[in-house]
């Protein structure tokens, strides 16, 4: 007769693949995304300021007469520096300015491998832009994303949609 009690709870292995030691990878910490996005923030307004003015677009949104078309140019410019200034360092290492400097790094759920630019770009990052553009709604779901950081998994809801989490970068 078998000795297993057939009665006791299942008994099942729950091991967490994204923390799991022996592959190596350990997850960015909290601390460590909230500064990268700072850094390309403050990158990203350094740069856009002085277009947003020249073309009208500081005095247009501080009196509140952007148009539709003011927006969209906006937001296009706004993808187009975003691909300028980190789609080099995201296609070759997973990474964006800030993501680089703290030593962390973008890869794919699953493999843990660095993502093409164009499933970085379209899937983790254009959709987020354009539902940010959406008045209150953007809003909120912005701030509801940022929070998701604090869940274990560390994924905040652009890292849901596109399969990704971020890591350290291993030490050679």
């Amino acid at each position: 007769m078998d000795s297993e009690d057939v009665f006791a709870p299942p008994k099942a292995q729950l091991s967490d693949p994204i923390n799991d030691a022996s592959k190596g990878l350990q997850l960015a910490t909290k601390s460590d995304r909230f500064l990268a996005f700072i850094i390309d923030a403050g990158i990203g307004l350094v740069v856009s300021l002085p277009f947003l003015y020249y073309m009208g677009f500081w005095e247009k949104s501080t009196e509140l007469t952007l148009t539709i078309f003011d927006s969209l140019v906006i937001v296009v410019f706004g993808l187009v520096m975003y691909l300028v200034l980190h789609g080099n360092f995201l296609a070759k290492y997973g990474q964006t300015i800030g993501k680089r400097l703290l030593k962390i790094k973008i890869v794919d759920r699953e493999s843990e491998q660095i993502l093409p630019l164009w499933k970085v770009f379209s899937v983790r990052y254009l959709p987020q832009t354009l539902v940010f553009q959406i008045p209150v709604i953007g809003s909120i779901i912005g701030l509801v994303d940022g929070l998701f950081i604090f869940r274990e998994d560390r994924r905040c809801l652009h890292d849901y949609l596109a399969e990704t989490i971020v890591v350290e970068v291993p030490k050679h």
